[in-house]
């Protein structure tokens, strides 16, 4: 699993030899050195959520370079719940294929954020399941 936040600028993309396309070449050159065959590998993409107003499209670019990388290196997506307004927690079964994902509801994160005298992000609270 990888984890961007690529810095605001202009859009990246995979032929541009950034850290980004650093990171995503240690993740696969670590699975393959595990024992994983490269053209077995299959991906599944999250995120991108704009969270707060006013910050820009970074969640958005980060998921057009991610989109452009599996692309360009032949790896095919098989699910993706990117953009939208709210955060997702995820948990992993590498070994199955599996993720589960839960969204946070803004709304509820609000709330308590107010009543607990927290940060949203720490407030945000499990609203659904979905196992992809």
């Amino acid at each position: 699993m990888n984890h961007l936040l690529l810095p605001p600028r202009a859009v990246a993309t995979p032929s541009e030899q950034g850290p980004e396309v650093n990171l995503m070449e240690l993740l696969i050159n670590g699975v393959v050195a595990a024992g994983a065959e490269r053209h077995r590998l299959r991906a599944k993409v999250f995120g991108g959520a704009r969270m707060i107003d006013g910050r820009g499209s970074t969640g958005a670019a980060n998921v057009a370079f991610v989109e452009g990388f599996l692309r360009e290196e032949g790896i095919a997506c098989l699910a993706a719940s990117t953009g939208g307004r709210q955060a997702r927690r995820l948990r992993a079964w590498p070994a199955f294929g599996r993720v589960q994902q839960l969204k946070l509801r803004e709304r509820d994160a609000v709330r308590l954020a107010l009543e607990t005298g927290t940060t949203r992000a720490r407030a945000l609270k499990l609203s659904g399941v979905e196992l992809l």
